[in-house]
């Protein structure tokens, strides 16, 4: 198998399945156990899969043979495509119609191929079943878009790794050949290649270009030298994105055949290598000012310029695209801004080495999903480029959500929202709709659900690249198009009406922004059949600070807000003058479809003093000076650019409210103390008396819950993807008695897989609605998925455990969770749950009265003095090491550094556990930044809450309410997390109990758990808690569980 004769094969129109058997299948797999398939045609078979294949513009599919791939049989199949456009237009169809196929069969290869079609090309697909029949919806098919006018070196190089391996072939390995992601990676790094030369060249002083772009103005106090160098160069490195974003783009728009399309043809009819044509046909001179003298032009002249009134024909100057076609897009992509206008030059030796790589890729237009991908670059990957290429992008916590994910949580929200307010025997037909898209399961639901997908208002606070507003345009399309007729027409209006009536995102990066506006473009550019103008998406993905709608002290929410009587009814625009109301509402309509870049303009600054005037006639004077009230970091209008939302009767708010907020702990220096202060300042006065729910502590994502829930209306759901850690911290429980008191916790979901590959994060899906009932208590579900949610799926409506997913159900008024950081109800089985509450109940609270909880001084080492004097105390540090009591020490402080008001702690224990003890201070003295008890308590008092804090349950309970993110297998139980356990126990036994104390006093605790469980002492402390509980025949299920914690945090120390 040769590979040069394989790709101009692969290059070449279809010529049969015989010839793909000789020439590619019988080379690899071997042609002595093919077994003839004899041309059996499966649409006779069954009258349903006629009826659908027609709808979806296929004439045959022929059982062409079968083969084993060591035990696993390979179907091939013949695929005869009628019609062109609607299956490319069908995807829904077609991906029921495969399922339909894949319900006899694993694993199958099919190749697609047009009856009669000029340009030739054909695909090569592999579709895999996972799982047993039942799961035939899972199945999954991966396509290589073959033949003339497509890049086939993906595919012969996977075609000859296949080859090399034909002796010792496994399903694997032709997964490993259709794999997008490892296509996709390969695609970034090559760009970020690119990327980065282009960079270094222009901050290069030598090439004369650095001096012309760079930004001075701003605080250089404190900065380091290379820090302000790299402040400096952010335009340049913004510049270069945006230039080759473009560029990108183009790509795509080239593989539609409406660039350089020759004078007096058809839209679809241009050059599908246009780019790099351009390039290489541009004369020396022209090669050497690319830029400046093609590309410049081509993008304002071409691109951003309505030149319908000349039949859209644009002169590039380059011999062979003098006088051809170019669409002019609107949209605001190509419009010059302030860095285009400096003077900027590359040698053509850049341009060739970008425009070469990018031409051995397919560009597929439309979006990728999980089930159904081609093998090319798709327009996500746009959003991966710039999450990846985005300044500290880590360090703002910004990473980017897998698309299977992304499905997931859209179409779990989606199935919420159309579920509410209809009876409960018809919700699982509507969830079966929205992940198969068979319209017949709706019954009388149909025109119900039709005008529930037509209203629903969805919205991303923190948009980034807009993975979640695609997933959801992508599954209300699909919707959508099972239920309304003649997709193959409307398909493009449908998703034009959805873009400007159904989503809506917010991001403070103006980056994020810029690449989500694209991706929604080239989704209308995929279903267009000529070239339309595209819609301004300037008010409706908007750049600013979600978190805040003040200015200088100022709130402007109000400025929507209306002053009415009892009899009136509430609209957004009553409070203003109706002049003002009425303008804003035309403009921002008008704005959004208008085609001239001139009159956009000027609508853009109608509209900012539409609002500078409703500003004051609400009695808010503020000099915004040159600032953009629709697109800055300062802060966002919610209730004015969005108004259409917040003005619907009885619906006030969105429906949905959906994203992956960033991942910013309160110590990270990108969450600045100035925005801390604003945040509280807005939180006190929208929350009042519940604001100390959201504390000044808390982690970025808990404001980002705080604004989704103020965004919904009464029964609209919050979808987040979050960083777990707020399960399990003091300010998250704050936050989690807010949501048991004034929210209704559909679902939080978590799972051992890891989602995001970058990060080291452990991740939840939380589903959240406001509480509409303030009194009685509701369901909270806590989900675990034993892998990974694309595999499955959790149906967050079930009431008990399905296929690898664990349900844990609770009521609000449970005690558990009021006294309980979530993360504990995660972390323990339902078993350890039990006896949890069994202890409980048991607990002594009038020895409980009489202790308080703390941690030590957490002195530096220059505090420590090694001779004891008349004026030092006793200091407990790690290096005395795990012991039963401490009653002597080589370690002091000085009186001068304890406050008066300072007690001493009667029992002491670690709070960066490596290995568990607790033991009492017979010395007197005062702890390094230990977890400390306090109180006037008798011996036999303290010995009682000694024992229990010694015993293995008491440990277990640690190691689940603690958490393992020290590092070095550690585990960090705060004092905050000690409160939480009950401690304070009447064991009845003092002389045993005295006995066993002085028996270990001055006996070092083992830091392998296993010798200390093993310990005589140490079983008889257990039998004596155990026995108490009534807990003996649990005794060896607590001891394994602790054993198994122990070891688990102790290998991903090891791991990492």
């Amino acid at each position: 198998m040769n590979k040069e004769s394989l790709k101009e094969y692969l290059s070449s129109r279809y010529q049969g399945w015989s010839s793909f058997l000789s020439n590619v299948i019988f080379p690899i797999f071997g042609e002595d156990d093919f077994e003839d398939g004899f041309e059996t045609e499966l649409l006779e078979s069954q009258p349903e899969r006629r009826q659908l294949a027609e709808a979806t513009g296929i004439r045959s599919i022929k059982q062409i043979g079968m083969m084993y791939v060591g035990v696993e049989p390979l179907q091939i199949f013949d695929v005869t495509v009628s019609n062109r456009v609607i299956m490319e237009r069908n995807r829904v169809n077609i991906q029921r119609l495969i399922r339909t196929v894949m319900d006899q069969f694993s694993c199958a290869f099919m190749l697609f191929h047009y009856e009669d079609d000029t340009r030739w090309d054909w695909r090569f697909t592999y579709c895999r079943k996972r799982g047993n029949k039942e799961e035939a919806s899972d199945s999954k098919r991966y396509t290589f878009l073959l033949g003339p006018g497509q890049s086939c070196r993906t595919a012969t190089d996977n075609f000859m790794a296949l080859y090399d391996k034909r002796n010792s072939l496994e399903i694997k390995d032709i997964e490993d050949a259709f794999n997008v992601e490892a296509l996709s990676k390969e695609f970034f790094e090559k760009y970020k290649a690119q990327y980065e030369a282009f960079v270094n060249y222009m901050v290069n002083p030598a090439n004369e270009m650095r001096q012309h772009f760079i930004d001075t103005d701003f605080d250089h106090t404190g900065m380091a030298a290379d820090k302000i160098r790299d402040r400096e160069e952010k335009p340049i490195r913004d510049y270069v994105k945006k230039l080759l974003g473009r560029i990108v783009f183009l790509h795509f728009l080239q593989k539609k055949g409406w660039l350089g399309v020759p004078a007096g043809k058809e839209w679809g009819e241009g050059d599908r290598d246009f780019m790099l044509n351009i390039f290489k046909n541009a004369n020396e001179n022209q090669k050497e000012n690319f830029l400046d003298d093609i590309l410049e032009d081509l993008f304002a002249e071409g691109l951003d310029r309505n030149r319908s009134d000349q039949d859209d024909l644009y002169d590039t100057k380059v011999e062979g695209f003098r006088n051809c076609r170019i669409p002019y897009l609107n949209g605001g992509l190509f419009e010059r801004d302030i860095l285009d206008k400096n003077p900027c030059h590359f040698p053509a030796s850049y341009f060739d080495g970008l425009l070469t790589m990018l031409s051995q890729y397919n560009f597929t237009i439309d979006e990728n999903d999980p089930n159904d991908a081609e093998v090319g670059v798709d327009p996500e990957m746009l959003g991966r480029i710039f999450e990846n290429l985005l300044e500290d992008n880590k360090d703002k916590g910004a990473f980017y959500t897998p698309k299977e994910i992304v499905q997931y949580m859209c179409r779990e929200s989606l199935i919420a929202y159309l579920q509410t307010d209809i009876r409960e025997e018809d919700k699982e037909c509507v969830r079966q709709f929205v992940t198969t898209h068979d319209v017949e399961l709706l019954g009388e639901l149909k025109e119900y659900v039709d005008q529930k997908l037509r209203d629903v208002k969805i919205c991303d606070p923190a948009i980034g690249s807009g993975a979640f507003p695609m997933g959801l345009l992508r599954e209300l399309f699909f919707c959508r198009s099972a239920i309304e007729p003649n997709i193959v027409e409307n398909a493009a209006i449908i998703k034009r009406h959805i873009i400007q009536n159904n989503i809506y995102g917010v991001d403070i990066e103006r980056g994020a922004i810029d690449i989500a506006r694209l991706r929604f473009w080239l989704s209308l550019i995929v279903d267009e059949k000529s070239p339309e103008a595209l819609p301004n998406l300037d008010f409706k993905i908007m750049q600013g600070n979600s978190l805040l709608e003040q200015y200088n002290g100022v709130d402007l929410s109000t400025m929507t807000e209306k002053k009415v009587g009892a009899d009136q009814s509430v609209t957004i625009f009553d409070s203003m003058l109706d002049v003002y109301r009425k303008n804003l509402r035309d403009k921002l309509a008008e704005y959004y479809a208008c085609p001239e870049h001139n009159k956009k303009v000027q609508l853009r600054k109608d509209i900012a003093e539409i609002v500078k005037q409703e500003l004051i006639e609400q009695g808010i004077h503020i000099d915004f000076g040159d600032m953009d009230l629709s697109a800055n970091t300062q802060f966002f209008l919610w209730h004015t650019w969005f108004y259409d939302v917040f003005s619907r009767p009885s619906k006030e708010g969105f429906d949905i409210v959906i994203g992956n907020p960033p991942y910013l702990e309160s110590r990270n220096p990108s969450f600045s103390e100035s925005l801390k202060v604003k945040l509280q300042d807005e939180i006190q006065k929208r929350r009042k008396s519940n604001s100390k729910a959201f504390p000044r502590g808390a982690d970025l994502l808990i404001f980002f819950y705080e604004l989704s829930l103020r965004l919904l209306n009464k029964n609209g759901y919050n979808v987040f993807i979050t960083e777990n850690s707020w399960l399990s911290t003091d300010y998250g429980k704050l936050f989690q008695n807010f949501l048991l008191k004034k929210c209704e916790v559909h679902a939080i979901i978590d799972s051992e897989y890891k989602y995001f590959k970058t990060a080291d994060i452990n991740t939840i899906i939380t589903i959240i609605k406001n509480r509409n009932d303030t009194n009685s208590p509701l369901p909270v579900k806590f989900f675990h998925c034993d892998g990974s949610l694309e595999k499955y799926p959790c149906n967050t409506f079930a009431i008990h455990d399905t296929e690898n997913i664990s349900l844990k159900l609770f009521l609000s008024s449970d005690l558990l969770l009021q006294n309980y950081k979530w993360g504990v109800i995660i972390r323990a089985e339902q078993k350890l749950l039990r006896i949890i509450d069994v202890i409980s109940k048991l607990e002594d609270k009038l020895l409980s009265s009489k202790i308080s909880i703390g941690q030590g001084l957490n002195l530096t080492k220059s505090h420590i003095v090694y001779n004891q004097t008349n004026n030092t105390f006793p200091y407990y540090t790690s290096a005395i090491g795990p012991t039963y009591s401490w009653n002597n020490s080589s370690y002091y402080v000085r009186n001068d550094d304890i406050s008066l008001s300072r007690k001493k702690p009667l029992l002491i224990m670690p709070r960066g556990i490596g290995t568990h003890f607790c033991s009492i201070n017979e010395c007197s003295g005062y702890t390094s930044s230990y977890v400390e008890i306090y109180g006037n308590l008798s011996h036999e008092e303290t010995l009682n809450i000694w024992l229990f804090c010694n015993s293995s349950l008491f440990w277990l309970l640690r190691e689940i309410t603690g958490r393992t993110n020290l590092g070095g297998g550690m585990l960090k139980a705060e004092a905050t997390d000690l409160k939480s356990i009950p401690i304070c126990f009447n064991f009845s036994r003092p002389s045993e109990i005295q006995s066993l104390y002085m028996a270990v006093k001055e006996k070092p605790i083992d830091t392998n758990i296993s010798v200390t469980l093993n310990d005589a002492q140490h079983r008889m402390m257990d039998a004596i808690v155990f026995k108490y509980f009534g807990l003996e025949q649990e005794e060896a299920y607590i001891k394994d569980m602790l054993q198994n914690m122990i070891y688990k945090r102790m290998k991903k120390s090891k791991t990492k």
